[in-house]
Parts: structure tokens; sequence; C-alpha cells
């Protein structure tokens, strides 16, 4: 055990991680090694961005503006509205996944923060 009128040291083991002598990769980077990288790494992202390309181009999209609907404008601000909307669409959407979402002009999501500072 350690005697307690021994000094405790603070310095590290003296091995090679401790020490930092680890061997390390050191690659060389010239115009031999750099040209080969990144024609292999163009030549895998050319199939990839061309999958994305076609699969982007069949996307359909279908908008419909709803802002100025019905009697909602002319009410108190305080009176519940309902709004609906009849439409149809051009084309017939198909496939897996249908997605619909809505846009909002003019409105940042951090306004309140704003607002009240």
């Amino acid at each position: 055990m350690l005697d307690r009128d021994e000094p405790v040291s603070k310095r590290p083991d003296d091995g090679a991680f401790f020490q930092q002598r680890l061997p390390a990769w050191k690659p060389v980077i010239n115009i031999h090694t750099t040209i080969p990288v990144f024609a292999v790494i163009g030549l895998i992202m050319i199939p990839i961005g061309l999958l994305l390309i076609t699969t982007t181009g069949s996307v359909k999209e279908a908008r419909v503006d709803y802002s100025r609907c019905g009697d909602c404008e002319s009410k108190p601000s305080g009176e519940e509205c309902v709004c609906s909307i009849e439409f149809e669409l051009s084309s017939k959407f198909t496939g897996r996944a249908f997605h619909m979402y809505y846009g909002l002009e003019k409105y940042y999501q951090n306004h309140r923060k704003y607002a009240t500072s």
C-alpha cells in the first residue's frame, strides 16, 4: 500500500499510449493520389445523382389556394371560422405514399420570440 509520507506522482504511466508515441498513418497528399480518389468518388456519385433526378422527376404536386375562403375575413377575430374547399386533381396520383402539406406566407417559425423581445 501507499505510505502517507510518500508524495503521489501525478505523472502518467510511461507507455506508448500515454506518452503519445503510437505509430500513425500519415498519408502523402499529392496529385497522383488526389486525382484517382476524386475520380472514384465521382464515379460512385454519378449513379446516385441520376437515381435522385429520376425519382424527383416523377413527383406530382397540386396546389390549392385557400387564403380567401368564405366569410372568414369579415368575421371578428374571436369567432370560430370553418373553411371548406372542394377541389379536383388534374391527374391521377398513384403510388405508395401520399403526402399532404400546407405552406404559410409571411409567417416565420420564431415570430413569437421576436415579438415578445
